[in-house]
Formats: C-alpha cells, sequence, structure tokens
C-alpha cells in the first residue's frame, strides 16, 4: 500500500505533486476554461455595448477585429472601429504606420464607461490591411440623436447652409452646416483643410461616422457627422452659381416655393432696412412686408440703405424670416 502511494506521487521542497498523466491534463484545462475567475475577452462590438455602466467600470479585456471608420488625422488620434455587430469609439492611442480610415484593425484593450456608453481604451492596434467601409443606413436628424448610432457609420442628406475652416479645437479642416429637416447638423471633413464657398445651398448627401456632442449643460447630444475626405460628399443638387442674380422674391412669398425642388434653397429679396439691432439681424421691407433676417457673417448694413438679401426663408413665430443671410448695397 505505502508502495503504491510512492509511486503516485513525489515530493518536492516538502510539497507533494501528484502526477497527471493526458487525460488529468485535458480535465484540468477543462476545470480551468470553466473557472470563472478566467473571463474571456470580449470578441465583437456588441458585447461592448451591451455591458452597464458598472460592467463597463470593471475593465474587462477586449479583441475587436474591425476596420477603422473615422480618425482626426495619422499618429496619434482617437477612432472609431466597425465590425458586423456595431461600433465603438476608442480614445487617442498611437497607430500604426499608414493606418487610416478602410485599415482592417485587431485591438487588444479594455471596456471604460463613458456618458453614451462603453468605449474601449486600446492597448494596442495591429494593421491586417484594408478593407470596404461598411454601407452606411440612411439616418434621420431623429434617429441621429439616439445612442444607438454613436459611433456608427451613416448617410444623411440635407442642404448645405453654411461653411468654414478652423472650426475648433485648433485643427484645420472643412466644418459644413447641414439643415436635413429635422434639425441642423454640423459635418467636420476631417481631412479637407481648404473652404468650399460654392457648396452652400447644395443639396448633399453624406457619408461619415455619427459622434455625439453635448451643449454647454452637458444636458443636449447634438449630433455631428464626421466625413473623412470630399469623397464622402455625392452633390444631388447644385447650389445657384450667382445667387445675387436671381430674379428678386417678394418678401409676402418667401414660403412660397415655386417647385418641390426649389423648397429650402435660398432666395435674393430686396428691400430697404428699418431696423438694426444687437446681434446678427436686421429688419428690412419691400412694397409687400417687413421681415427679419439673420446674417452669416457682419457686418450689418444702415437703417434706411437699400439692400439685396440672399438668405435661407424659415417659418418665424409670426412671419417668415431669412437665416444665414448676406446682404449688399443694391446696386453695388
Amino acid at each position: 500500500m505505502r508502495a503504491a502511494i510512492r509511486q503516485s506521487r513525489r515530493v518536492i521542497s516538502g510539497f507533494y505533486q501528484p502526477r497527471i498523466g493526458a487525460m488529468g491534463v485535458i480535465a484540468l484545462a477543462g476545470l480551468l476554461a470553466e473557472c470563472p475567475g478566467q473571463e474571456q475577452p470580449l470578441r465583437t462590438a456588441a458585447e461592448v455595448l451591451r455591458l452597464s455602466a458598472t460592467e463597463a467600470r470593471q475593465s474587462r479585456d477586449v479583441r475587436l477585429r474591425g476596420v477603422v471608420t473615422f480618425t482626426w488625422h495619422t499618429g496619434t488620434t482617437e477612432f472609431t472601429l466597425e465590425d458586423a455587430t456595431g461600433a465603438v469609439w476608442c480614445p487617442a492611442i498611437a497607430l500604426p504606420f499608414n493606418c487610416r480610415v478602410g485599415s482592417e484593425v485587431e485591438i487588444e484593450g479594455r471596456t471604460e464607461a463613458g456618458f453614451l456608453g462603453p468605449f474601449v481604451k486600446a492597448d494596442t492596434v495591429r494593421s491586417l490591411g484594408v478593407r470596404a467601409l461598411p454601407p452606411p443606413p440612411r439616418s434621420t436628424f431623429e434617429e441621429l440623436l439616439t445612442a444607438q448610432l454613436h459611433g456608427r457609420r451613416v448617410e444623411i442628406s440635407g442642404i448645405i447652409r453654411g461653411q468654414r475652416v478652423n472650426p475648433e479645437f485648433g485643427l484645420d479642416w472643412l466644418a459644413l452646416e447641414i439643415a436635413t429637416g429635422g434639425g441642423r447638423i454640423t459635418v467636420n471633413v476631417t481631412h479637407e483643410a481648404t473652404g468650399h464657398p460654392e457648396l452652400v445651398d447644395a443639396m448633399v448627401r453624406i457619408r461619415g461616422v455619427n459622434l455625439h456632442g453635448t451643449d454647454a449643460q452637458q444636458q443636449a447630444f447634438l449630433p455631428m457627422i464626421n466625413a473623412h475626405t470630399l469623397a464622402d460628399i455625392e452633390v444631388i443638387t447644385p447650389a445657384t452659381a450667382r445667387p445675387f442674380e436671381q430674379e428678386p422674391t417678394p418678401l409676402a412669398s418667401l414660403m412660397r416655393s415655386a417647385s418641390v425642388a426649389g423648397a429650402g434653397h435660398r432666395l435674393r429679396a430686396r428691400g430697404v432696412v428699418t431696423f438694426v439691432g444687437q446681434g446678427d439681424s436686421f429688419y428690412f421691407q419691400d412694397e409687400s412686408r417687413g421681415i427679419q433676417v439673420f446674417l452669416r457673417e457682419a457686418p450689418r448694413p444702415v437703417v434706411g440703405e437699400a439692400v439685396d438679401v440672399v438668405g435661407f426663408p424659415e417659418p418665424g413665430a409670426f412671419s417668415p424670416l431669412l437665416r444665414d443671410a448676406e446682404w449688399r448695397p443694391t446696386g453695388g
């Protein structure tokens, strides 16, 4: 009996170590796999997004494979990764050389809880090649407000109401203001540093990644689309080349578009300035009525000046108005 015991175990440094055969190794591996302490990494965006805030704060291990759909620039930057199940946002990290929008990557990292849901703090990013971007769903303004589309590549349509370069953060990119029908959306063309005033008043279709901002009180989620280049912008109806050469529209007829195609596009009106207050607006009138004008940029005209105004008609509280407008002295 004692011999049998001696044959089944040996003593190392005062501790018994049992001998384990091949079947024992397999059984032990199975037990370790079932051990609750050996948690498997999350492998899809959907698994990450299903986490509660409490679970995301536990720094769960993540290993995701997908395509990069957004970066501010190459090098060290935040980015979004999308797979077949969803999309996750990742804070700034040094990306591999030549890694950009359209690159297929594998990331390893850990979960964290964000204001709009879980995100992934990547520790490593490995480039695997190039892959086609996922087809974007057509989305309304109301749908873009939901957290479900945060970080997703989407498609929107609307009329460009304004454009500027160098908007915020000290980076150089083209920012467009789009009227979608449900509301206004800022579109950042992150890899385009040149202004494009010829796009103002064009009806466009834009593809990009939906990321949310908040207002000054951290209350409202404001959708912001991040396109990569001008190739992500498809012009459906071009803007009028010389808007100040259009036939003037009587102010009483601003909201009576002659065609469906003309609805929402800017018009030219002519009148005399009757009041200039504080801020970016003034009032003027023609023979039919008077309205308020909101300027895109200063300066403002003076009372009594005859002006031509080009702007976008909108319904106001008591009367129509022109917004995102420009003006010139009549005959100027």
